[in-house]
């Protein structure tokens, strides 16, 4: 039984570390229903089934998903560079889990640039968020531990295979500085679903 693993692994059982793409735009949608374009930059080739399932989903929605492909982190800064220029007032733009193609430098720019145009950025990790994201979904390491525990059982007691799945178990932490200034009020309701929720400067 694994759960500690970015891969989506065939032929064992257990909980990868990549969140569910649902569970990701779900949060959207939540902060910033009105969203009609999601941009994503990744690795020319991969399959990704994770962007597989959120095509499908945003496409129930009528938003779009626009991937663009690259092969490295100088072609990832230009591909950032040609999102920021084509995103309009409003779209988002999903940075990978454990994406290869944005360092510090691209992140900076990708947050001047989102400030000045209103844009939605959000990605898998926390610190972004303290930098200036809107927000990030991670690990609910007590909620995976609780989710193994009952695949393992399954698979003990039923004999099922499930294959690794993705995580579900999420918590999100939010930018209440970003939120304000992008046009979002945080309710208390919305605030009350918020794991960690950095204080308006």
């Amino acid at each position: 039984m694994l759960g500690a693993s970015s891969q989506i692994a065939e032929n064992i059982a257990g909980i990868s570390m990549i969140p569910d793409a649902a569970v990701v735009l779900k949060h959207l949608l939540n902060l910033s229903p009105d969203v009609q374009k999601v941009y994503v930059v990744r690795r020319t080739g991969r399959l990704d089934a994770t962007l597989n399932k959120a095509k499908a989903y945003l496409a129930e929605r009528n938003i779009e998903l626009d991937v663009r492909e690259c092969d490295s982190l100088r072609e990832g800064a230009a591909a950032y560079r040609n999102v920021l220029g084509d995103a309009a007032d409003g779209d988002a733009v999903w940075i990978l889990p454990g994406s290869t193609l944005i360092d510090n430098a691209v992140l900076s720019m990708m947050l001047g640039t989102a400030w000045q145009k209103d844009l939605i950025l959000f990605s898998s990790n926390p610190l972004h968020v303290k930098r200036g994201l809107l927000f990030a979904v991670y690990p609910d390491n007590y909620g995976m531990g609780k989710s193994l525990a009952g695949l393992a059982n399954k698979t003990l007691i039923e004999g099922e295979q499930m294959g690794m799945t993705p995580l579900t178990d999420v918590l999100i932490a939010v930018n209440e500085r970003t939120s304000r200034h992008v046009g979002i009020e945080l309710t208390n309701d919305m605030k009350n679903d918020i794991d960690l929720l950095l204080p308006a400067r």
